[in-house]
């Protein structure tokens, strides 16, 4: 299940390494934020107790941050701030933020030191700040982690203080219980003591597939599959093959991604070459967990770690893979790549959940699979064409497209809406009914219809992305910045431009310039 209240905007290009830290801290579900550190020295007490009160202030005004579909104008509280936000973590219970800013210079660069803060949103105001050097932070609920050239260092939100925690090689950490765990150890980051332990550690294979099951337990490949409660370190584990090769893991990040929006996987780079990621994503259902490598498609007791059932998959074929439920089956899309290289042979398989029945095997053709949607009793697949599967009996059928070479993905056209007049909203659904979408690499999207033809060529700014839905409203994104809201076909606000946007619960924060926005929502929507 993907959390919506997780997913953010992508960066703006003026402030491409703009990220939020941290996720709705109401909601349970969102208790992890994972990541991986190169190594944790101890960042000298001199730059850590380093604090400036010169001219650094905030001011909390209201401003207008858009309008209602009578033109009259949206009022919300606006924070100023002395630069520019560069990281950001919001707890929404505590009503605060952890701000990294930094100033940016007239070719839109970030330049200088940076200033570590918290923003306390009740009182108006800055709580703490020192200076800073690095460019990384991290957040957990109680705990702030900063890195620099100089190491990474542990620190308190409520007062700034540097806690004893010493940590090595991170998998993924607990928001709300602060605690952090490496693969062999789970640390309570507010005093450093090891609170449980559970040896798992690979240092051949990516760390990597982390899900979230419920608010204790979590999902992980690493090697094989593993369920941990990360709150007693009790679990069970499963080898399985991921990888092609051997090689000899070194501490690097590569990054944050957005498969789930909740949780993003976290990697390890290889010191020598070898094949990964021939696996599948991890998907449950009820008690039931589900995931295949590159040798088989296995399913578990959640609870217990006990085999349910396990079908043998051919491993010369298979590559990287996606798993799907519908109805009472399980599907298997093996893509036919790796990464950027062809490997194996696309194919779908179909099984039944609960007895592992084998309902159907079918091969797709030789081209590498980009993208999948499921509509339905139907699974549209994209490899160059347009391949329709019908997920009853594995019938399938390809469909050859106009538009380009270039790689496109599908999309669901319900999810993007277009104007029709002074208000109304109308999705590409409702617009071309019984149509399939693709979008390209630069955002435009191509409408076809039944019998394969052209409908409608929409260009990114000719269209609106739903971003969520809230109560009985649709929250819209479009390219410019900009944010509506839609009700019943109809446009009924509109709020003007952002850098990034975070929806927490019934807020929403937007990142500005040289400031931040927090909105309530049912008060905007009931103008």
């Amino acid at each position: 299940m993907i959390n919506s209240e997780t997913i953010i905007k992508p960066s703006r290009a003026k402030f491409k390494n703009l990220k939020f830290l941290n996720f709705a801290a109401e909601n349970r579900l969102n208790m992890l934020k994972p990541f991986f550190v190169a190594s944790l020295l101890a960042l000298s007490a001199a730059a850590a107790a380093k604090s400036r009160t010169d001219n650094f202030t905030t001011q909390r005004r209201d401003s207008i941050i858009g309008y209602n579909i009578n033109k009259v104008p949206l009022h919300a509280a606006c924070y100023s701030l002395p630069a520019e936000i560069f990281r950001i973590g919001i707890d929404n219970e505590q009503n605060n933020a952890v701000l990294l800013l930094r100033n940016v210079d007239e070719n839109n660069r970030f330049y200088g030191d940076g200033e570590l803060s918290l923003l306390n949103f009740e009182a108006g105001n800055f709580d703490w700040h020192f200076g800073v050097k690095g460019t990384e932070v991290h957040r957990t609920r109680n705990t702030i982690f900063y890195q620099s050239k100089a190491g990474t260092s542990i620190f308190n939100v409520a007062d700034k203080k540097r806690l004893p925690a010493s940590l090595n090689n991170f998998c993924f950490l607990g928001y709300h219980n602060d605690i952090a765990y490496d693969g062999v150890n789970a640390v309570d980051l507010k005093t450093g003591k090891q609170i449980w332990k559970h040896s798992i550690r690979n240092s051949d294979v990516p760390f990597d597939g982390l899900r979230q099951i419920n608010d204790s337990m979590v999902a992980f490949s690493w090697a094989g599959m593993h369920v941990l409660n990360i709150k007693t370190g009790e679990g069970w584990d499963y080898k399985m093959k991921t990888t092609k090769g051997m090689g000899v893991a070194i501490a690097a990040s590569i990054g944050i991604g957005a498969a789930t929006g909740l949780l993003t996987p976290v990697a390890v780079v290889p010191a020598v070459r070898f094949q990964t990621g021939m696996k599948s994503n991890i998907v449950f259902d009820n008690q039931n967990i589900y995931f295949a490598d590159k040798e088989s498609i296995v399913c578990w007791n959640i609870n217990t770690g006990a085999v349910l059932w396990e079908n043998e998959l051919p491993s010369k074929k298979t590559s990287s893979s996606e798993l799907f439920i519908a109805g009472e089956n399980i599907y298997l899309v093996n893509k036919g790549h790796l990464g950027n290289k062809e490997m194996g042979q696309p194919f779908i398989a179909a099984y039944n959940k609960q007895t592992g029945a084998k309902l159907f095997f079918e091969e797709l053709g030789e081209s590498g699979i980009s993208s999948v949607l499921v509509q339905g009793d139907t699974c549209l697949l994209y490899n160059g064409s347009v391949c329709k599967v019908d997920l009853n009996t594995g019938k399938h059928l390809s469909l050859k497209i106009t538009g380009g070479t270039e790689t496109k993905w599908l999309i669901d056209p319900e999810e993007f809406f277009i104007e029709r007049g002074a208000s109304e909203m109308v999705s590409l659904k409702r617009q071309f009914p019984g149509s399939f979408a693709v979008q390209d690499a630069n955002g435009a999207i191509i409408m076809y219809g039944n019998n394969n033809d052209v409908k409608a060529r929409l260009r990114p700014d000719a269209y609106w992305t739903l971003d969520r839905r809230y109560n009985d409203s649709r929250i819209l994104y479009h390219i410019n910045h900009t944010l509506a809201v839609e009700r019943n076909g109809q446009k009924i606000a509109t709020l003007e431009p952002a850098i990034m946007d975070q929806f927490l619960g019934d807020k929403l924060y937007r990142v500005v310039d040289r400031g931040l926005q927090v909105i309530s929502l049912p008060e905007v929507l009931a103008n």
